[in-house]
């Protein structure tokens, strides 16, 4: 008796406690791959949405492209290396871009509010020339394509994930010459 009561009584505290946090939140809104959206750079609180001059930044910037749904309230956006961090936002920064009506002629786009970051040059990576397993890891010394070996890093591991071919190549050579020797 005692504990269906004390059941009871948890149930609806939990109840009004998930009333009461739901009641400020904007309900998930039906987006799917392929949707455009906009995003809300001063509730993420971008660096150009604060200080001085915050009045005058944009509200809502761009339509970019969902390019996956992640979870029910996580989205995977189209965004170019101009803004920084992941392109992966929860849907309380994102409004669902709706196209202006065709009798109000084209629609120009606003310019692009991040140009202060420079796209980054993407780096070919030749080949890869030794190995080295320090405290953060395991790390590559990179021959860069188009540069001499005085250019020559060592880079980590999880820096390497886009040329896959290139570290199973290091990996295979690496093998024969331990069995040879």
């Amino acid at each position: 008796m005692h504990r269906e009561s004390a059941r009871a009584a948890i149930a609806k505290a939990q109840d009004q406690q998930a009333k009461a946090f739901n009641k400020g939140r904007k309900p998930i809104p039906h987006l799917v791959k392929g949707d455009r959206v906009l995003v809300n750079p001063h509730t993420l609180e971008w660096i150009k949405s604060k200080g001085k001059g915050k009045k005058l930044t944009q509200w809502w910037i761009r339509p970019f492209e969902i390019i996956q749904h992640i979870n029910p309230n996580i989205y995977w956006l189209r965004m170019s290396d101009l803004y920084l961090g992941l392109p992966i936002f929860n849907y309380q920064h994102l409004k669902k871009y709706k196209d202006s009506p065709a009798e109000y002629g084209d629609h120009y786009a606003l310019p692009e509010t991040r140009t202060s970051k420079q796209a980054q040059e993407e780096y070919v990576v030749e080949k890869i020339i030794a190995e080295r397993c320090t405290k953060k890891g395991l790390e590559y010394l990179v021959c860069w394509a188009r540069y001499s070996p005085l250019y020559d890093t060592w880079e980590p591991k999880r820096a390497l994930t886009n040329v896959p071919e290139v570290v199973s190549k290091w990996k295979r050579t690496r093998d024969t010459s331990q069995l040879e020797a």
